[in-house]
């Protein structure tokens, strides 16, 4: 945690991102080092905890998100920068053509890019599980709209019982189907991106073969900036 201070999360309401509200803080863990390891909460009488790497901090609370979600942000963003990179790749070969200097951060690029596709496998393997998880979930929910019905049609339950349950249920389905749809998106914007640099990486590689020319001797070289 950056905070030089983080016990002013103590006393600050605890969410998560989809509205289900979760409690207040009560209590923070701390690891060896002196870093906040878990958040400690109170949830209807129940103490409970998250660990720190679960949650994201915001001036009037904390939101809790999944572990995947949070992982897949943070890919998303080392992605980012590093089409940054595979950009100002280009525009230097273009100013300076394939010289040393090129090549040198051309591997710097492909290693980094290697070790990026590696963890989204990983990620993204995740984000799967986590998708399959929530459908789970939501079918289960569906299925107890129909056994509402059930009990309705019995005569089994008062007719408002039934509509106030069948509403907790039904937003309930609508905070699933709003993570089914982030957690769909992520592997979507994951894919593209890193698709989108593979691509880029692989021209500049085929450009920088059709660099080398056969001079008037029979012998190849590099084109020198």
């Amino acid at each position: 945690m950056s905070s030089p201070n983080p016990f002013y999360l103590i006393g600050k309401p605890i969410a998560d991102k989809y509205g289900r509200f979760k409690g207040r803080i009560v209590a923070l863990e701390f690891d060896h080092g002196g870093e906040v390891k878990n958040i400690v909460y109170e949830n209807g009488g129940v103490i409970l905890s998250k660990p720190i790497d679960s949650v994201v901090i915001k001036s009037d609370g904390v939101i809790i998100y999944s572990k995947e979600m949070i992982n897949a942000q943070k890919l998303f963003d080392r992605l980012s920068f590093l089409k940054l990179q595979v950009d100002a790749l280009g525009k230097l070969k273009e100013l300076s053509g394939v010289n040393n200097v090129y090549h040198e951060l051309y591997e710097n690029v492909s290693r980094e890019f290697e070790n990026i596709s590696k963890e989204f496998h990983s990620v993204r393997k995740n984000l799967e599980k986590r998708k399959v998880s929530i459908l789970r979930r939501k079918n289960r929910l569906e299925e107890l709209h129909y056994w509402l019905g059930v009990a309705r049609e019995a005569n089994a339950i008062d007719n408002k019982v039934y509509l106030d349950s069948y509403e907790t249920i039904d937003r309930e389905i609508v905070k699933l189907n709003n993570e089914l749809e982030e957690l769909e998106y992520a592997i979507y914007t994951l894919d593209s991106k890193l698709s989108e640099i593979e691509s880029l990486l692989k021209s500049y590689s085929a450009e920088e073969t059709s660099s080398i020319y056969v001079n008037e001797g029979g012998d190849e070289s590099n084109v020198e900036a």
